[in-house]
């Protein structure tokens, strides 16, 4: 298990940086990912649970992603869906909705959504080149906040 939480860790840190570095993943990484975390979940939960658990979790996303689309339609009439939230945002949540189990999952979502909005204010304010960029590398926090969760869990 800690090969794979080796790998995984070091797969989320390239993805990490590139996001905040670049605002942009490539798109070769995902695969990698996918591969990494279901190998992690799979220490875990057997098959079964894993495909319970991501459907659960994809059904979540697509719910707060189509309350947000909504919410946002409503309130601009111009509202375009790729100004809100990246495709490789997406496709790492996609990646990673096998990991969690479905109350897991959604505690992780609210605490790494808050997480990422006070990072991204805190590294607004201190580093100048972070201000050159207009979007918000939501990936790449949300990788940190999975690399937290997996050394947390393997050190328990």
């Amino acid at each position: 298990m800690s090969a794979a939480i080796i790998v995984t860790l070091c797969i989320l840190g390239f993805i990490f940086y590139q996001d905040l570095r670049f605002r942009e993943i490539s798109l070769i990484v995902f695969p990698l990912l996918f591969v990494a975390i279901v190998n992690l979940s799979l220490h875990m939960y057997s098959m079964e649970e894993i495909l319970i658990n991501g459907l659960m979790n994809a059904l979540y996303v697509a719910f707060i992603l189509g309350i947000g689309y909504l919410y946002f339609s409503f309130r601009r009439h111009n509202f375009k869906w790729s100004q809100a939230i990246g495709l490789g945002d997406l496709i790492f949540l996609g990646c990673i909705i096998s990991l969690f189990d479905f109350p897991h999952f959604v505690v992780f979502m609210v605490v790494a959504l808050i997480a990422s909005l006070l990072l991204h204010v805190l590294m607004n304010r201190l580093f100048a080149f972070y201000r050159v960029h207009q979007t918000i590398p939501l990936a790449g926090y949300l990788s940190l906040c999975v690399a937290f969760r997996s050394i947390v869990l393997f050190i328990n």
